[in-house]
């Protein structure tokens, strides 16, 4: 009984994976050094385990603004210990679909391997995407299993016309069905978030009127692929190298290179899909197999993970200190400052901020050299640490200036600070070579309790701003400004 328009669906753990893929993949992630060549070579040959990798690599979790095209760029981009983390376990997961009943999975199999490498040689000669088309040859026939899935044995008797043409395929699909296996792969193919150039391909291959290159290509390609898994079996191929010549618009000489290669890599690729060759080992041992290297290489990322993550919180920690002075630097500044300013909003305290410029500090190292500079900013910092209350932050700002950070501290408070300041820093004794060298500060001083002032980053300027007025009252003082008053002095 004919089904127009039947719903289909598949979900990606239901396509089956050969037995082969899973165990070369448990071998080569035995190694202790795993060449990703030679794993994307045996994840090519698996139209499940490739679909797998592929949807994940597109998924909205991996936040890229490109799509990925090919499973070379994909198992790069995934890097060793994601790949094998994820292609075993996806593995496992095939493990337990590979049974599908009455259906040719044998068949199925070698079908797509040879597709992929038709395809991708005939794209290549064609001047097409050779990456793309090797997915697409790949995939090309995947609609078959959910069509199977769905129509059940009703859609066997299809599967018995697999060597005659495609537009006796598609109708006999379409009249039983309702859809073919081409727009039934690309419209599973783009929900999986496969490239549209690949989903749309495929699906557009059914259009029996399409003036595409790429399907022209593609056909040729499927009748490629139909020779390489019989060319052993005495296939008459006289017919097919004229519609390649002609359709490639190549030599004969060409052809036979282009004919040969893929064949070489036929019979390369198609030993992993050889279950002679296999260990004698059931579905169950493999299985036991791969989870205990998942939970192996799970329990290694996480240590791993473990050490990246200190190393990078003291990377952190040291990219916010200051080598001269060991204060924090400016990135730390800008840190705690906006979470302290918000602290202080959210929960309606005071804050007040002091920078603090150390006076005529570039005559200083004209007159005596960096080197002492150096000592002198040490010195500084010294005394300003020795300032600070347990709760306040303290920060070198950059060249001679530093930032004190005051929460809970109003504009009066600030101003009793600012002044001990002044004192310690002029009544320290600093020394070079016996030589006592005077040092000053002025300081400008600003409090969210001021009016007009409602951010981290308005509090920071109305502090820089007074610290210029103090320079211009002449140095070695403090002063504050309100949005409604004059500067007021400190000294």
């Amino acid at each position: 009984m004919p089904h127009n328009q039947v719903p289909f669906e598949l979900c990606l753990h239901e396509i089956p994976s050969p037995k082969s893929v899973a165990v070369r993949l448990l071998e080569l992630f035995r190694q202790h050094e795993v060449d990703l060549r030679e794993v994307t070579r045996v994840i090519s040959v698996d139209p499940a385990l490739s679909a797998k990798i592929m949807a994940y690599c597109n998924s909205p979790r991996m936040g890229r603004t490109t799509q990925i095209d090919s499973l070379n760029r994909a198992i790069t981009t995934l890097g060793t210990r994601t790949a094998r983390t994820i292609t075993l376990t996806f593995s496992l997961v095939d493990l337990k679909s590979a049974e599908q009943p009455d259906f040719d999975l044998k068949s199925f199999w070698s079908q797509s391997l040879a597709t992929a490498i038709a395809t991708q040689a005939l794209f290549a000669a064609s001047g097409l995407n050779k990456r793309q088309g090797y997915l697409v040859g790949l995939m090309l026939n995947i609609g078959q299993i959910a069509m199977h899935k769905n129509f059940g044995d009703e859609y066997l008797e299809i599967t018995r016309l697999e060597h005659i043409e495609r537009r006796a395929i598609v109708n006999a699909e379409r009249d039983a069905f309702g859809i073919d296996r081409f727009r039934a792969a690309g419209l599973l193919l783009n929900a999986w978030a496969f490239p549209d150039a690949i989903s749309t391909t495929i699906r557009e291959f059914g259009d029996l009127e399409s003036s595409n290159r790429r399907h022209a290509v593609l056909d040729l390609s499927s009748q490629l692929a139909t020779m390489l898994v019989n060319h052993e079996e005495g296939f008459d191929s006289q017919e097919l190298r004229q519609r390649l010549e002609t359709g490639l618009n190549t030599s004969s000489e060409s052809l036979d290179k282009l004919v040969d290669s893929a064949v070489a890599q036929w019979c390369e690729y198609r030993a992993l899909l050889d279950g002679t060759r296999l260990p004698n080992q059931s579905l169950r041992s493999i299985e036991n197999e791969a989870r205990q290297a998942i939970s192996h290489f799970s329990l290694a990322n996480l240590q791993e993970q473990e050490f990246i993550r200190d190393e990078n919180t003291a990377l952190k920690k040291m990219s916010q200190i200051d080598s001269l002075t060991q204060l924090g630097n400016r990135r730390a500044l800008d840190e705690r400052l906006q979470a302290e300013f918000s602290r202080s909003i959210r929960h309606g305290i005071p804050i007040s901020l002091a920078i603090i410029d150390i006076d005529h500090f570039k005559s200083f190292n004209d007159n005596y050299g960096h080197a002492v500079g150096d000592e002198a900013l040490r010195h500084v910092a010294k005394v300003l640490r020795d300032s600070v209350r347990l709760f306040d932050s303290l920060f070198r700002f950059g060249g001679e200036e530093f930032v004190f950070l005051l929460p809970g501290c109003r504009e009066n408070d600030a101003h009793l600070i600012g002044e001990r300041i002044l004192n310690a820093i002029s009544e320290s004794n600093f020394y070079h070579h016996g030589e006592y060298l005077p040092l000053t500060v002025s300081i400008g001083i600003a409090s969210n309790t001021q009016e007009g002032i409602m951010t981290a980053e308005e509090l920071f300027k109305t502090a820089d701003r007074n610290l210029y007025a103090a320079k211009a009252k002449g140095r070695n003082c403090c002063v504050a400004r309100n949005s409604t008053e004059s500067a007021v002095s400190y000294a």
